[in-house]
């Protein structure tokens, strides 16, 4: 991964925010979408800081990334190399379940494929990657200092569309080289992170 710059905390739940509101599981709802991008994509931290609050529906997931966590702008490659070094979040019922317990992401991505597991919001981002409209903004990873795995802490499901659209299988029109992503590193180990690489 190559990164760009340093960012800031506020930076990260910005795009975060903004990644989220298209999202039928942890979206703001039709009637305030529109306000909200506003507010976020205003240029003004205060009223970025108004639109990000309006979204605290993970709050506390928000909350739980390490405090040591130094922030950056960094671009991932769309390669094999890179998603296998990616993990999903440990969560047993979810991710674990569509990894096999591996929580590789890659392991969730040919499940997937084959049938053997099915997730609506997987199935939405690849329909929405096949028409040019899914909103790659905010995906967000974190790893420990030293580390060569990372752990998504936003954009699961629009990872799992990208790797199978344009790096398994033969790329759609619409597939692209590389990402924008937000990148977290820290000492301390995310309690989200497996515990296995």
């Amino acid at each position: 991964m190559k990164v760009f710059n340093d960012t800031t905390w506020h930076e990260m739940h910005r795009r975060w925010t903004l990644g989220e509101l298209d999202s039928t599981t942890f979206g703001v709802g039709r009637e305030n979408q529109e306000a909200v991008r506003t507010l976020l994509e205003s240029g003004n931290e205060t009223f970025e800081s108004k639109g990000i609050l309006s979204h605290h529906k993970r709050i506390n997931y928000w909350n739980s990334l390490p405090a040591d966590t130094e922030w950056k702008t960094a671009r991932l490659e769309l390669t094999d190399l890179e998603f296998e070094r990616i993990r999903t979040i440990q969560d047993p019922q979810g991710w674990g379940f569509l990894t096999n317990g591996s929580y590789k992401l890659v392991d969730a991505a040919l499940n997937i494929e084959s049938g053997t597991r099915v997730d609506a919001r997987i199935s939405g981002a690849v329909s929405a990657l096949s028409l040019g409209s899914l909103n790659l903004t905010g995906i967000t990873l974190h790893s420990t200092l030293g580390s060569e795995v990372y752990t998504v802490a936003e954009g699961s499901a629009r990872l799992v569309a990208l790797y199978l659209c344009c790096v398994k299988n033969v790329p759609k029109p619409q597939c692209i080289d590389a990402i924008d992503v937000i990148w977290g590193v820290s000492k301390a180990r995310w309690i989200w992170s497996p515990s296995h690489g």
